[in-house]
């Protein structure tokens, strides 16, 4: 079973995961995109983020078969469309 958690930043997501491991060891933790792509490339992150910083973290996200946790942009959405 894998269980996504979405949200706004600053909202306890980290603090929640974090927790939830430490009473359910059995469980393991996915980072997300948006870390594990940034050591290999230059992706901009919140007010910076490009529609191509979007699309790279979608791709690897479907990619690795996991729902993508960040909602595209409006847009993007149209670019993409």
């Amino acid at each position: 079973m894998r269980i996504a958690i979405s949200g706004s930043h600053s909202l306890g997501k980290s603090t929640f995961v974090s927790d939830f491991l430490k009473a359910h060891p059995n469980y393991a933790f996915e980072e997300e995109p948006y870390r594990v792509l940034r050591h290999e490339h230059e992706i901009r992150f919140a007010e910076g983020q490009r529609c191509s910083d979007i699309e790279l973290q979608l791709n690897y996200c479907i990619g690795q078969g996991l729902c993508c946790t960040k909602p595209l942009k409006a847009e993007c959405r149209l670019v993409a469309v």
